[in-house]
């Protein structure tokens, strides 16, 4: 028989309001915690349906079934309650651990002993029909294992709205969510306590399903709702609220879900706001890296919420696909004061090496003409003959003085005479290879140091030498037109011939004969001993190459 009664609105109200949430968080359905939410949800309907349907019947055994078939979904819901909280906040593993199998076996002994309440009274220890105003409701008397029940639903709902709350805590940005997180369990407990108590308006009574479909529709919509979801708050320790760098930790879509604090005062960024676009774009250049792998830190410039340009080195890790969802986190270091010293020193470093260049530049050149002086050109000297002795290759040696130099100077004055040894300079550096090297050895005097080179290949550039000086016209004070000859002594090296003492002297001696001979000249000595015969056998292992080949 059918009966109507007002008191059926509070169920359809509760079975109405869970559809809604289930329905918005069936989307979600594969992210963490949303599995446990739905059984939850499921579980809660189940009650409400039950009790619904309950409450148009107006047979005992009828009754006493709906009643019976209830304890599915009490018994299921503050299981799936805590199922819910360890997977939401990432402790999912702890969900098949020997306490969890324990809670398990309690919830399903709960389930059975209402089945067969009969044999035993433990849920209910006397159920009968009680007539009011026309309506047949079902009074019940609970048992000693109810008592067990209720405790345990109470401890695990406990326990669930803790884990909940440490963990949004741990993000002050999310602080809002805790109304949601505290506000379900005490949605639950107001209307259980009414009906546990002689505060209820009538025995048939029982508003606790209604009050978990308004504690379920607290949870979805706070926490598991679509958007809400996608900016659950990242666990953390108080160490990365205070850590002077800033985190920030992004989505799969880009969108900030959590900030420390130095990120929102520095940055001025937030949860749900917009991500700076240099930010985003160091961002994405490392997306599709994996847990793990730890890309190099991308330099950026940002612009604080004081209008200050500071630059950061950002690193970024991914999380994983669970726990994580997924997300990013990106770890920003102010280094502007550190690039602003590494651009000092290596300013600093710059200057340093340009006037030690400097330095030695003017310690190995001759100041007037710009040629090699004398210490710098002995100590190439000394190389040049080790690696000639070394490797077996030539070496040529042209040394030349301006005929009459002293004249020039008397006659037409130093100036005269300076520009006509800068003349002589640049005649040198004209005919001269990179590899050779034109110095001023003193006064007048001036060399050209051929490595791979022979003599009969000096001897043809020293007579070049000596045609482009003599055909030099120079300009006194005076405005009179003169020329300077010179005159030149070659000498070549062989392994063997000595050092570089011995080829400077034979030079010398050539270049005295070329004046005692009536200057203008060129004259040549050979090595101080015959010359090798070439076999035409390749150098040996550890030979330079002859990159600039040799004048013959």
């Amino acid at each position: 028989m059918i009966q109507f009664t007002f008191w059926a609105i509070p169920s359809l109200f509760g079975v109405i309001l869970v559809a809604s949430v289930f329905t918005h968080v069936w989307p979600q359905r594969s992210e963490p915690g949303a599995t446990a939410f739905l059984w939850m949800s499921g579980a809660s309907a189940w009650w409400l349906v039950c009790q619904f349907i309950g409450l148009f019947l107006s047979s005992l055994d009828a009754k006493l079934l709906l009643a019976q078939l209830q304890y599915v979904g009490i018994s299921a819901v503050p299981v799936a309650w805590l199922a819910y909280a360890m997977t939401y906040t990432g402790r999912g593993r702890q969900l098949r651990s020997w306490i969890m199998a324990l809670i398990y076996g309690v919830s399903a002994t709960t389930i059975l002993l209402a089945f067969t309440n009969s044999s035993h009274g433990l849920i209910w220890s006397d159920v009968s029909l009680v007539q009011a105003n026309g309506y047949s409701g079902l009074s019940l008397n609970h048992g000693a294992w109810f008592q067990v029940h209720v405790g345990m639903t109470y401890a695990l709902i406990a326990v669930a709205t803790g884990a909940l709350g440490l963990h949004i805590a741990q993000s002050p940005r999310h602080w809002f969510r805790l109304i949601f997180v505290i506000g379900a369990p005490v949605a639950l407990a107001i209307p259980s306590v009414i009906y546990l108590t002689p505060l209820q308006p009538q025995v048939w009574v029982d508003l606790t399903p209604t009050g978990l479909a308004v504690a379920n529709g607290l949870l979805g919509w706070g926490l598991m709702r679509k958007g809400l979801l996608d900016f659950a708050p990242v666990a953390r320790t108080t160490v990365v609220e205070e850590m002077r760098d800033c985190v920030i930790v992004v989505d799969r879509s880009g969108r900030i879900v959590d900030v420390n604090r130095a990120a929102a005062q520095l940055l001025g960024v937030r949860v749900h706001g917009p991500v700076p676009i240099d930010l985003g774009t160091a961002w994405i250049s490392n997306r599709g890296r994996g847990p793990g792998e730890e890309p190099e830190p991308a330099r950026i410039e940002l612009r604080t919420t004081d209008n200050r340009d500071l630059k950061f080195e950002m690193s970024v890790a991914a999380l994983g696909p669970q726990e994580g969802r997924g997300r990013s986190v990106l770890v920003l270091r102010d280094i502007t004061e550190r690039m602003r010293i590494e651009d000092e020193l290596r300013e600093t470093t710059t200057k340093l090496e340009k006037a030690n260049g400097e330095l030695e530049r003017r310690a190995n050149t001759d100041g007037l003409t710009g040629l090699a002086n004398r210490r710098h050109f002995l100590d190439v000297l000394e190389r040049e003959i080790e690696r000639a002795d070394r490797y077996g290759r030539p070496l040529a040696l042209i040394m030349l003085d301006l005929d009459h130099f002293k004249r020039v100077n008397d006659n037409y004055g130093h100036a005269a005479g300076d520009s006509v040894l800068k003349a002589a300079a640049a005649a040198l550096n004209r005919v001269s290879r990179d590899t050779d090297l034109p110095a001023r050895l003193g006064g007048e005097e001036l060399a050209l140091l051929l490595p791979e080179t022979h003599v009969e290949g000096a001897s043809q550039m020293a007579e070049r030498l000596r045609t482009l000086i003599a055909a030099e016209r120079h300009l006194s004070p005076h405005g009179t037109d003169f020329s300077v000859t010179s005159s030149f002594g070659v000498a070549a090296h062989m392994a063997g011939d000595g050092e570089a003492v011995d080829l400077m002297q034979r030079s010398d001696e050539a270049l005295y004969r070329a004046k005692a001979e009536g200057r203008d000249r060129v004259v040549t000595i050979e090595s101080s001993r015959p010359p090798e015969p070439d076999t035409g056998s390749e150098p040996d292992i550890g030979s330079e190459p002859d990159t600039e080949g040799e004048r013959s």
